[in-house]
């Protein structure tokens, strides 16, 4: 309710595999950054809040240095492919 409100999710994966704060964000459309370093899972998450016109959308991580490092994450199709569950979409390790 509070106009000056901004949302903050690191980690948003791709918007919906088990997020919380999926209905608020699509329902109310509040100013919000949501970061997510999988490119996967942060190509997915562009298109679920294509019409979030107040979300900013940001594919980085966070960590101690500043830089790069390898993130290893499940490929999406492949998971599907090999018939895992849903959930294993959203595995990703540094």
């Amino acid at each position: 309710r509070a106009s000056d409100a901004l949302v903050w999710q690191i980690g948003a994966a791709d918007g919906v595999l088990v997020d919380p704060l999926r209905a608020v964000l699509v329902n109310f459309d509040p100013d919000a950054v949501l970061v997510e370093p999988n490119p996967h899972m942060f190509s997915r998450l562009e298109r679920n809040y294509a019409r979030n016109d107040r979300a900013k959308l940001v594919p980085a991580a966070f960590g101690r240095e500043r830089g790069r490092m390898w993130l290893n994450a499940v490929v999406p199709e492949r998971a599907s492919e090999s018939g895992l569950p849903e959930w294993v979409m959203g595995i990703s390790s540094a």
